[in-house]
This record gives structure tokens, sequence and C-alpha cells, in this order.
């Protein structure tokens, strides 16, 4: 269904999430048009139709899926298409399923609203055979993040960081990838700076988001600076980011060929 899913995360709300995971998933579908999708899994505060400029779209059935939407050749589901922009999201409460059990037998069991809606944004929609599926995660590390998480699998994530960002809540994030055992491909820094086009100074900079990578051992993808033409800045940065992540499932392909191959030495 899903060749590779990636997961971009951040440890707080605000610098530029799912700003990179719009312009990651339209980069992809650059080189992979029609075979890549884009999850908005942030229930409490969807943001990628305003993003994409799909905000007043009409939700589309195919049998009992429904069917994404589409923008530029990339195929895209979020709940804020279902709900109005202006009102609050509340996902308090459990609803409770029938499940058969290994030895036929029905047995109930409780689902939270967050899952049940997540699950339902990822399974009963017709996503198709996709080669990229990018999932713009809620921030932090809670259970809307970690239920997420669970479902998909993910085998890569990219860690959205700024300069000014705290170390240690970032840490704790790039440690709740390791504890799933998510591999990290690596961080992009947001807001990396302002170079003044007049004097050429760079204002606003730090080194929060290096910093982290460098001592977690992580590559640094991207450094996007908060430029007057941020969006432009945005969008070629990811092209870059793309072709790395494209790299990074390569290497990991051939790693594992080469660990059948020992294996049967």
């Amino acid at each position: 269904m899903f060749r590779y899913r990636v997961s971009v995360v951040s440890a707080k709300g605000g610098v530029g999430k799912s700003s990179s995971a719009a312009f990651l998933a339209k980069a992809l579908a650059l080189k992979h048009p029609n075979q890549v999708g884009l999850l908005d899994a942030d229930l409490h505060g969807p943001s990628i139709p305003k993003l994409l400029g799909a905000q007043n779209v009409k939700i589309e059935f195919k049998g009992e899926y429904i069917k994404p939407i589409t923008v530029g050749g990339l195929k895209v589901m979020s709940l804020g298409f279902f709900m109005p922009e202006r009102v609050a999201n509340l996902w308090a409460g459990a609803d409770v399923h029938m499940v058969k059990t290994a030895d036929g037998k029905e047995k109930a069991i409780a689902v939270s609203k967050e899952q049940d809606a997540l699950w339902q944004c990822i399974y009963t929609v017709d996503w198709g055979d996709l080669e990229y599926f990018v999932i713009d995660h809620s921030p932090g590390s809670g259970d809307e993040w970690t239920a997420v998480m669970n479902l998909l699998k993910p085998n890569g994530a990219v860690v959205v960081t700024t300069p000014r960002m705290l170390d240690t809540i970032v840490i704790k994030t790039i440690s709740a990838l390791r504890l799933l055992k998510v591999p990290i491909i690596g961080t992009v820094e947001n807001f990396a700076g302002f170079v003044c086009p007049e004097c050429k100074k760079t204002y606003f900079a730090g080194d929060g988001g290096s910093k982290v990578a460098e001592e977690e051992g992580l590559k640094q993808l991207a450094k996007v600076p908060q430029d007057l033409e941020y969006p432009k800045a945005m969008e070629e940065a990811m092209v870059r980011v793309a072709e790395r992540i494209q790299t990074f499932f390569e290497e990991q392909e051939e790693k594992m060929t080469v660990r059948k191959e020992e294996k049967k030495v």
C-alpha cells in the first residue's frame, strides 16, 4: 500500500513542521506524480488544507471509500476537509467496536475517538499504491502521535527544529522515535536566521537545531532561512531533502540486501 512511510515530527508547535511536510510531499510528487500521499495527522490543528490552498473542496466517495483530494499530483487527506475552520475539535471519550479474536469469537474493545478518526483517515481512504506516504504528525509525542506511529510504523522520520528551540525537548522527541525503532533520516532547521537584504547581516541566528543534530549523531538535511521569500526558500530546501530521503531509502535497501546475502553464506 505505502512503500515508504515518512513521518515529519517536531517537539513543539509553531516551528514550521506542517509547512515542511507539505513542501516535502510536493517535492516528492514532482518526481512521483500520483504516487505520493500526504496525511494531516494533527487532529487538533489540521493546517494542511490551508497550506495547499484546498480549504473549500468537496469530498467524494468511491463506493465505501473516501477519495483523497488531489493537489498537483499529490494525494491528500485531512480532517480539516470535514470540519469548519473556526470550530474547535474536541476528541474526548471513546467508541466501542466489536472485533473478532483469533478463535473467531467477537470481543468489544474501547477505542479513543482520536484513534478512531486517525484509523479512518488511513484505512477508509482510497489511497491506492503509493511510493511515498508523508505524515504530518501532531507536535510532541503524546497519545495521538504514538497512535499514528503504531498504526503506520514509519520507516523513516524527519525532525523539524529551529535555532532557538530548547535542545532538551527536541531530544525527548528523538528519544521517543528511537524507543519506537523509527529510523531518523535527519533534521530540518527552520527560521535559521534572517539575512538583511540591505546590510547583508544575519539576525535572529542560533545553533540550537544544529547542536542537537550534532550531539545526537543525526544528519542536518536542510537549514531554511527566515527569508522575505520564505515559501520559495522552503520549496528549494525540501527539493534537496526529498533527494536525500530517496538516497536514505536506497542505502537502507542496499544494507538489507547485503545482510540477506551474508545470511546465505
